[in-house]
């Protein structure tokens, strides 16, 4: 499935994951660099693969932290997300990494103030020596979203709702 345009931030992450060298289409993390992405680190977010009910936000990029108003570097993501959806959040990261695959997604994110942003993001699989079990995503606010304000936030960062997902064939299908 195509994506649809992308900002220069989000062109530049997918040009460089694009120009790593691969095995099993996948590149191994001692390839990437992160230094070389430019302004594009400062949105750049890895994921490591624990469990199903654990995913690590072991590299949060400056902007991303920014966006939500505190620092996230170290928590679940999925601590993020309402509990009725956790399970459901985190199928389509375990699914790209399997298959494996790319992933767009745009969100509607509140930040622990209330501030309410919609966000896109692109991200790929990729390696260590034990398998594919990271996921590294860059993520903008989306330039024709107005922020608002959700005056019932609970006091937590969560990611509210996916207005969109697609998964992106790197060259072994994607998901069903």
């Amino acid at each position: 499935m195509s994506v649809p345009a992308l900002n220069p931030i989000l062109q530049a992450f997918a040009d460089h994951w694009a120009a790593l060298p691969k095995t099993g289409l996948v590149p191994h993390r001692r390839d990437f660099h992160p230094e070389e992405l430019g302004g594009a680190l400062a949105h750049m977010v890895v994921h490591e693969l624990v469990s199903p009910d654990d995913i690590r936000l072991r590299i949060v990029g400056s902007m991303i932290g920014r966006a939500y108003d505190e620092e996230i570097t170290g928590r679940n993501y999925l601590d993020m997300v309402p509990a009725e959806r956790r399970a459901a959040a985190a199928r389509p990261f375990f699914a790209a990494c399997a298959a494996p695959c790319g992933m767009y997604t745009r969100m509607r994110a509140v930040a622990w103030r209330g501030l309410t942003m919609q966000r896109v993001s692109l991200g790929y699989p990729v390696r260590d020596d034990g398998g594919v079990r990271w996921f590294y995503s860059c993520s903008t606010t989306e330039p024709s979203a107005e922020p608002d304000f959700d005056f019932c936030n609970d006091g937590v960062a969560t990611v509210a709702e996916v207005l969109e997902r697609r998964y992106l064939d790197i060259g072994a299908g994607v998901p069903d």
